[in-house]
């Protein structure tokens, strides 16, 4: 219990304006204190011997959370921190089904030909210049030039061999082309070179709705979770959508009614009182 009801966001986060003294936010702060101490137990005594053997360490999160996940400069819960990567999403705040596709993807080996896994692996490889080394000292000093390593290569859709037409399309909010190539067969799972998917690219609520009207009438046809394609939108979906707006409309003119009586019934007792 860490977060502030309604108001959202973290206890100590409100603190750093003024320190509320109440039941809530003290037990949100002991809540704080309790979880910052079970994620150092996890990370340096639980976990120690299984993280140790770990080539790579994947992370995701907030930079107001790093200190409390992975410790500070001076004392790092991980202290091997070159083995420590960012692990991105593509929303903001991932839900556990976007936590599952991402174990899904860091979990698999992905098969492609050697010219575009070079392609892929070339923009992680930092471009590394080995100092000039000196010769033996002489009456001219000469030094030694190394070949400097080229940098990595900068990624480009037009180049890039994953970027089908789906992607494309999707990029474009194209709506007929879109459908036309999901109804062709196109993979709505596919990722391109930076790992997006094409619904990933969509910034368009036409756009995006293509894709979720089509997976409610093609439900079975792909792994939509890894398509991160969210609930199909089929006739009975938006019936329920229209029933909830009636429903929520209805209510509003309840409440509108009601306060209006309230509001004469408030306005007459004042004039009684007056007279």
């Amino acid at each position: 219990y860490t977060v502030r009801a309604k108001a959202g966001g973290a206890q100590s986060a409100c603190d750093s304006g003024k320190k509320v003294k109440s039941v809530g936010s003290s037990l949100r702060r002991y809540g704080e204190q309790r979880l910052a101490e079970e994620i150092k137990e996890l990370l340096t005594e639980k976990w120690a011997d299984q993280l140790a053997q770990c080539e790579l360490i994947l992370v995701s999160v907030s930079k107001r959370m790093k200190s409390t996940l992975l410790g500070t400069e001076k004392e790092p819960f991980l202290p091997a921190t070159h083995r420590i990567r960012k692990l991105p999403f593509m929303i903001g705040k991932p839900t556990f089904e976007a936590v599952q596709a991402a174990y899904l993807r860091a979990a698999s080996v992905v098969f492609c030909e050697e010219k575009v896994a070079d392609q892929i692996a070339a923009r992680f490889k930092p471009a590394k210049v080995e100092e000039a080394v000196e010769a033996q000292p002489a009456p001219a000093p000469k030094v030694k030039q190394v070949e400097e390593v080229p940098e990595a290569v900068k990624y480009s859709e037009e180049e890039d061999p994953l970027f089908n037409a789906l992607h494309v399309a999707s990029q474009s909010d194209d709506v007929d082309a879109i459908l036309e190539e999901l109804e062709n067969g196109a993979n709505p799972e596919a990722r391109d070179g930076k790992g997006r998917v094409p619904y990933y690219l969509c910034t368009t609520q036409a756009a995006r709705e293509a894709f979720r009207r089509w997976r409610g009438a093609n439900e079975d046809a792909w792994d939509w979770t890894a398509a991160q394609v969210p609930e199909g939108i089929t006739q009975e979906t938006e019936q329920r959508k229209k029933d909830k707006e009636k429903e929520k409309r209805k209510k509003q003119k309840e409440k509108q009614k009601v306060n209006k009586a309230k509001a004469k019934e408030e306005e007459e007792e004042r004039l009684r009182k007056d007279e």
